[in-house]
C-alpha cells in the first residue's frame, strides 16, 4: 500500500461514527480518499463512477434493502465490503458483509481490518486470476449449498485433506474467502444459479 491511495467509500449516516473513523484509519494509512454515501443507491452510483478500494458502511442502510445489496456486491465482487456495528443486527442481515468492525474495536484493530481488505495481493490477484479447474468448480458447486467439507468429500469421492486443497486454491484464485463471497462469485460467474 505504499505510494498509493486508497479509496475508501464510508456509507455511515452518524456524523461523530464517520469522524472517529476517519481519523484511527487516518493515523495509520495517510493516504486514503474519502468518499461519503447516504443510501444503497447512492453507493452503487459511487462504485460505478470511482474507483472504490473498500467500502465501509452502517448494516442501518441495508435493512430491506437486502436485494439491493445483493446485487450491487454481485456487480462488484472485487470490492470488499466492511459493516460498521454500532448496534445488533440479524446474522442474516450480516452475511451480506465481508467483515465487521465494532465500535469497541481498538484503533489498531481496525486499521489492521482496513489494510487486510485492502491489501495490494487483492488488485494483483484480479488482475491474473486463474481460472478454477473442473473440480474445484465442482467443489465450488457443493460448498455454496452449504454442505460440510465431509459432505462434499463424500458427494465427489475424494478425502477430506483434498476438498480442503481445492478451498484453498479456490479462496487463493478468487481472493474470496467468505462462503457468501463465493456465492456471488458464482452466481456472477453463471457457475450456479438462483432458484
Amino acid at each position: 500500500m505504499k505510494n498509493k491511495i486508497l479509496h475508501i467509500a464510508l456509507a455511515e449516516p452518524s456524523v461523530i461514527v464517520r469522524n472517529g473513523l476517519i481519523k484511527t484509519i487516518s493515523e495509520m494509512i495517510p493516504a486514503v480518499k474519502w468518499q461519503y454515501a447516504g443510501s444503497v443507491s447512492e453507493l452503487h452510483r459511487m462504485l460505478s463512477m470511482s474507483p472504490i478500494d473498500l467500502v465501509l458502511v452502517s448494516p442501518m442502510l441495508a435493512v430491506n434493502q437486502e436485494k439491493a445489496v445483493q446485487q450491487l456486491r454481485a456487480e462488484f465482487v472485487a470490492v470488499r465490503f466492511i459493516a460498521i456495528l454500532t448496534q445488533l443486527y440479524e446474522p442474516a442481515l450480516l452475511s451480506l458483509f465481508d467483515a465487521s468492525l465494532q465500535l469497541t474495536d481498538e484503533p489498531a484493530a481496525i486499521q489492521n481490518l482496513v489494510i487486510k481488505n485492502t491489501g495490494d495481493e487483492k488488485s494483483d490477484d484480479t488482475s491474473t486470476q486463474q481460472p478454477l479447474t473442473d473440480r474445484e468448480l465442482d467443489v465450488l458447486k457443493l460448498l455454496v449449498t452449504g454442505i460440510s467439507n465431509k459432505e462434499i468429500a463424500d458427494k465427489l469421492f475424494i478425502s477430506v485433506n483434498t476438498v480442503i486443497t481445492h478451498r484453498k486454491n479456490i479462496v487463493q484464485k478468487t481472493g474470496i474467502k467468505s462462503v457468501s463471497g463465493l456465492t456471488i462469485y458464482a452466481v456472477v460467474k453463471g457457475i450456479i444459479q438462483l432458484e
